[in-house]
């Protein structure tokens, strides 16, 4: 977590959070949709994370403290998530995978911009700190550097 006192992964169906302090599990949530994650990252500022999964749906999860956390899915990709990434102030996620698109999604709203034919499957994106580039992996480990300007290859 970006406060540095959790540490969360994803095990097939299950998301797992622990105290960073003492390395104990706090708490596991199965998928809500019974599906196999594929990527997890918290959110910049609040306790709260975002999955990708096998079927191309984001899940963020909030109210981790919770035994029940509220959790709300965007849907866009026809194959599975390989990575997500939030935006420095926590405002859009970005994900990636097979399809070789870029996908920003403004959270508070659901929107979706895309940003298609990459030229390979998406296996990382990365956010700049002042929001100005996004740095794409790929499966042939190729990089491109987009601006978040105007979504273009720099």
């Amino acid at each position: 977590s970006p406060s540095g006192s959790h540490l969360a992964c994803v095990d097939r169906r299950k998301l797992i959070l622990w105290s960073a302090a003492d390395g104990g599990v706090l708490r596991q949530f199965e998928h809500p949709r019974r599906r196999k994650h594929t990527c997890v990252v918290f959110h910049p500022h609040d306790l709260c994370v975002a999955t990708g999964d096998e079927d191309g749906k984001l899940t963020l999860w909030y109210g981790l403290q919770q035994a029940e956390p509220v959790t709300t899915v965007f849907h866009w990709h026809a194959h599975a998530v390989n990575h997500v990434s939030f935006s420095a102030d926590g405002a859009y996620l970005l994900s990636g995978g097979e399809e070789a698109v870029l996908v920003l999604w403004q959270i508070e709203t659901g929107h979706r911009q895309f940003l298609p034919r990459l030229g390979a499957p998406i296996k990382h994106v990365s956010v700049s700190d002042d929001l100005a580039t996004y740095a794409i992996a790929h499966t042939d480990n190729a990089v491109r550097l987009i601006s978040s300007a105007d979504l273009q290859v720099q």
